[in-house]
């Protein structure tokens, strides 16, 4: 991959909904390529105040209580805008299960900048990547025991967005060549939406320039089709 900029990011929120729930918060890691290698630049971690009290549920996944956002969250303005001065429209977004984390970001964008904001960066979903060469189940928290990497999986935003950055850099080193001896290529997951066959993505929320197509655990679909 030649990306000038990465961003990795991930989301708690109050629910699945993006058009009805909200982020309580956010972890971002900025690479940049220097020297033809990628480093972290900078970093984000912010709790987001909420109007109303989060669902028990929330508290129990998260540890992240109605206290703790008034203490130290910040308004969703200063939230959008923090993340916001990481983002770029040619970076390369990254995300575990990203179908899901990318329509919360468009719709931050919409709330807080532009009602009619669309994604045109590319897009690379982690997850794609664990399923396509590994049986179900394929959460954040069954990668990360199948390649370890030091942090946990906490259900905290910033852990959360280190542990898909570091995932990541060791599937690519881990993996073997599938296609005529060749390097593993992670630039074939890029703009790759991987849908389960009995709940595809519905037609309102799917990217113009994403292609979502039928994903079957451990047989490499997306790796030979690109």
């Amino acid at each position: 991959m030649n990306y000038k900029n990465i961003l990795v990011f991930d989301f708690e929120t109050t629910g699945v909904n993006p058009s009805t729930d909200e982020i309580i918060e956010i972890g971002a890691i900025k690479l940049e390529l220097i020297n033809g290698n990628y480093e972290v630049v900078d970093e984000l971690s912010v709790l987001v105040k909420q109007d109303k009290p989060l669902p028990p549920v929330i508290t129990d996944i998260t540890g992240i209580t109605d206290d703790l956002l008034t203490s130290e969250g910040v308004d969703k303005n200063t939230a959008f805008h923090m993340l916001n001065n990481l983002y770029t429209k040619d970076t390369l977004l990254i995300a575990y299960n990203i179908q899901f984390d990318i329509w919360f970001l468009i719709n931050l964008y919409r709330s807080e900048y532009d009602k009619f904001f669309e994604i045109e960066n590319d897009l690379l979903d982690a997850m794609a990547v664990y399923k396509d060469f590994h049986p179900y189940p394929h959460r954040l928290e069954s990668a990360l025991a199948t390649y370890p990497v030091g942090v946990p999986n906490s259900h905290r935003a910033s852990d959360d967005a280190k542990a898909t950055y570091l995932l990541l850099k060791k599937m690519e080193e881990k993996l073997p060549p599938r296609i005529n001896n060749e390097k593993f290529e992670l630039s074939r997951y890029i703009n790759v939406i991987g849908q389960n066959p009995k709940y595809k993505v519905p037609f309102n929320q799917r990217l113009k320039h994403v292609t979502y197509i039928d994903h079957w655990p451990n047989q490499q679909l997306i790796y030979k089709k690109r």
